[in-house]
């Protein structure tokens, strides 16, 4: 429960818009997992961390995670929503965002209902169907 209030809290700080904001300290990033339902459970988070570590990025820690607000039918290769999310220094943002990652903050638009939740990575399990 600590840890997903500090989660929270990093989500939080990460979401101000106040350009005097410190550039120092953590951020977490996100990529779509590729999951595909009935077909694959797309990449793991131990893969996804492999990609910014060859890329010169201390990985803090991963999770995964998933879309919320947003309505993913069920249907055999159809989309999940599933990310993996990962723990890195602010100042690697830009490197990863180049390989494709993003800010978990453009997940979220209060306005339309858009935000994330962060699950274990053990709790998804996308080949048989959508388990969170």
């Amino acid at each position: 429960m600590k840890r997903a209030i500090c989660i929270f809290l990093l989500f939080l700080a990460a979401c101000t818009d106040d350009s005097s904001s410190p550039t120092v300290g953590n951020i977490l990033v996100y990529i779509d997992k590729g999951a595909l339902q009935c077909e694959t459970s797309g990449i793991s988070a131990e893969e996804s961390a492999q990609v910014l570590i060859n890329a010169g990025i201390d990985v803090l820690e991963s999770t995964c995670g998933f879309q919320t607000g947003l309505v993913f039918p069920d249907i055999c290769g159809g989309e999940t929503g599933a990310l993996v999310v990962h723990d890195i220094r602010f100042e690697n943002l830009p490197d990863a965002e180049q390989l494709g990652y993003a800010n978990v903050s453009s997940l979220i638009d209060l306005s339309r209902g858009l935000a994330f939740q962060l699950v274990d990575c053990e709790f998804i399990d996308f080949p048989g169907g959508n388990a969170y």
